[in-house]
C-alpha cells in the first residue's frame, strides 16, 4: 500500500529562523566562551541575534536537555 505525504513546505520566515538558529548552535559548537557565557547567561549571549521569544525559548530548552548544557571546561 502506498502513502501519500504532504511535501515539507517551509515558509520564508521559517527559514530565516532555521538559518539563525543553526548559526547559533553552530557557534555554541565551536567557540567555548561562547558556550559559557549561553549556560550561564543566555540572555546576554543571545543580546546579539534578532530572536524572538519563540526561538529563545527553543534554545533555553534545547540548551537543558543536550551535551550543550555541560560547562565549557568539560569540552577543552
Amino acid at each position: 500500500m502506498l502513502y501519500r505525504t504532504a511535501p515539507l513546505v517551509y515558509s520564508f520566515t521559517e527559514e530565516i529562523m532555521l538559518d539563525k538558529l543553526t548559526e547559533i548552535v553552530e557557534r555554541i559548537s565551536t567557540d567555548l566562551g561562547f558556550r559559557d557565557l549561553i549556560q550561564k547567561q543566555p540572555d546576554a549571549a543571545l543580546a546579539g541575534y534578532q530572536l524572538s521569544d519563540e526561538e529563545k525559548g527553543a534554545l533555553k530548552d534545547m540548551l537543558g536537555k543536550s551535551e550543550f548544557s555541560k560547562p565549557a571546561s568539560w569540552w577543552a
